[in-house]
């Protein structure tokens, strides 16, 4: 019997997405270049009115390359305090959306779900309640994805993401190789041991069968004797 692998998309006839709103690149250039789209998915996240966010400005909106064993946070690395108490954490669980037909006034579901869709029917759906500022994502969305620049970012990114996976690989079969190395040397030293202990054992019933050999001859030379 032949596996059927196509995805849930595929079966269903619709168009999977080559890249969604989640992929690190597109999110971070989205957002960088479009601040206003920002502004208003923090404004809907933090459940506050847009109106109320005074001076807003993306501090660090270069890109650098990937590269293996790059990782960023908003943490001291020496003491590991926080760097801020004027943060927080939001969670939300993209899987467990709530099955709710879209409508146009419940933005924060607007949003969840755009960055939940990962089929060009999903984005369509969501563009077609003419909200204004999904479109303007979705546009910004597929203005970003058309260009040279994500293209080479995201080549780039997923070489990066290869290239680490391939480090962390060798990492482990090295380390895999020190310990087999640690075991086997115990092992030998070990072997060794028994060896040692072996030839000890020899030398000993070696001995015991000599004690014996001159018992049985004194033995004899007694009765001799007596006799």
């Amino acid at each position: 019997m032949k596996a059927n692998s196509k995805s849930v998309e595929e079966k269903s006839g619709m168009t999977r997405l080559e890249y969604t709103f989640k992929t690190d690149t597109l999110f971070k250039m989205l957002f960088v270049q479009y601040p206003h789209l920002l502004k208003h998915l923090v404004a809907t996240l933090l459940a506050i009115p847009l109106e109320s966010i005074g001076q807003f400005e993306v501090t660090n909106p270069d890109i650098p390359p990937d590269s293996k064993g790059e990782k960023f946070c908003p943490l001291e690395v020496t003491r590991h305090e926080l760097l801020s108490d004027k943060m927080s954490l939001h969670f939300f669980e993209l899987k467990k959306l709530p099955a709710a037909e879209l409508n146009a006034s419940n933005k924060l579901l607007l949003w969840l779900s755009l960055f939940k869709a990962n089929t060009e029917e999903e984005l369509e759906q969501i563009k077609a309640l003419e909200e204004p500022t999904m479109e303007q994502a979705i546009n910004a969305y597929q203005k970003i994805t058309a260009t040279d620049e994500f293209k080479e970012r995201e080549r780039l990114r997923h070489y990066a993401r290869i290239n680490e996976a391939s480090a962390l690989y060798e990492a482990r079969e090295q380390e895999r190789e020190k310990w087999q190395g640690v075991v086997a040397d115990k092992d030998a030293k070990l072997a060794d041991k028994d060896a040692k202990l072996a030839d000890k054992d020899a030398k000993l019933a070696d001995k015991d069968a000599e004690n014996e050999r001159l018992r049985l001859q004194i033995a004899e030379l007694q009765a001799k004797i007596g006799g």
